[in-house]
C-alpha cells in the first residue's frame, strides 16, 4: 500500500511539473487527488514551487486554501516567495493568521520576503503573534533576518505598529 501511494505521489508531481494536472484536475476534482506526501496536498506543492496556474486551477476545482500539512502549514505558509500565489490564496479566503505546529504564522515565514510581508500586513496579519520560542515577527527579524532585506522588513513591521508592541513588553 505504501508503495502505491509513493507511485501516485510521483505521478502527481510529474503531472504538476509537466502542466498536465491542469487538464486533469477538472475531471477528477481537486479533493479526490491523492496526497503528495503524508498530509500534503497538491495545492501545497504547487504553491511552494510557484506554479500559479496550477494553484489557480486546483482552487477553482475545490482545493482548500487552508488545508494543513503534516506540520500545520497551509499553502499560504509555503507560497511566501511568490506574491502572485500569496494574493491568489488570500483572495480565495486563506486565513492570514493560521499558526503551524511551531506557532509560526505566514507572516513569520515570510520575513525574508519584504513584498510578501507588505501583502500579509495589508491583509491584516497579526504582528503580535508569538511563535513557540515566544518571538513576534519583529523579534524574529531582529534575531535572524538577513541584512539586505532586514531593514525593509523592520520598517514594514514598525509602520504596522510592532514597535509599540515591543515597547509594551
Amino acid at each position: 500500500m505504501t508503495e502505491l501511494r509513493f507511485d501516485q505521489s510521483r505521478s502527481i508531481r510529474a503531472w504538476l511539473m509537466a502542466g498536465l494536472l491542469v487538464v486533469s484536475v477538472g475531471a477528477l476534482g481537486a479533493q479526490s487527488l491523492p496526497d503528495l506526501e503524508a498530509e500534503e496536498t497538491p495545492l501545497h506543492w504547487a504553491a511552494e514551487h510557484g506554479l500559479y496556474s496550477i494553484s489557480e486551477q486546483l482552487i477553482t476545482n475545490g482545493a482548500s486554501a487552508d488545508a494543513p500539512d503534516q506540520f500545520g502549514r497551509t499553502p499560504l505558509h509555503r507560497a511566501v516567495p511568490y506574491t502572485d500565489i500569496v494574493l491568489l490564496l488570500l483572495g480565495s479566503g486563506a486565513n492570514v493568521d493560521t499558526a503551524d505546529m511551531f506557532g509560526r504564522t505566514p507572516l513569520h515565514t515570510a520575513l525574508p520576503y519584504p513584498r510578501t510581508v507588505a501583502i500579509l500586513l495589508d491583509a491584516g496579519a497579526d504582528i503580535a503573534t508569538e511563535d513557540f520560542l515566544g518571538d513576534t515577527p519583529l523579534e524574529r527579524t531582529l534575531k535572524y533576518g538577513t541584512r539586505s532585506r532586514n531593514l525593509e522588513v523592520i520598517d514594514l513591521l514598525l509602520a504596522a505598529g510592532a514597535g509599540a508592541l515591543r515597547n509594551s513588553r
